[in-house]
């Protein structure tokens, strides 16, 4: 900012390029958290209400459904591109950082 950029400039160009993986990997982190709040999630919405990891729960324990299973699949397969995008990433940006020295 002290050459002249503006806030906005300053932040896109400087400030967020090097937060990015951290608000990235919380981003996940807390995707993969929230599967695991059956009891808060039961506790703050009532048993009535149905989220996707009640939903999961009561599948479960219930019966055996194949929506289960497709659910895991997708969950293993997003968290797998998830990580192979972090990675391009990361390789993305060494290669930049590279190529300036």
């Amino acid at each position: 900012m002290n050459l002249g950029a503006s806030r906005i400039r300053t932040f896109f160009h400087i400030t967020f390029p090097i937060i990015r993986p951290g608000i990235f990997t919380a981003a996940l982190f807390a995707y993969i958290a929230s599967f695991d709040e059956l009891i808060g999630t039961m506790f703050i919405c009532g048993v009535q209400s149905i989220t996707l990891p009640k939903q999961m729960w009561d599948g479960i324990r219930d019966e055996f459904s194949p929506t289960i299973a497709a659910v895991a699949a997708l969950l293993i397969f997003l968290t797998i591109l998830l990580m192979a995008l972090m990675v391009y990433m990361r390789n993305r940006q060494e290669l930049i950082l590279v190529k300036k020295h």
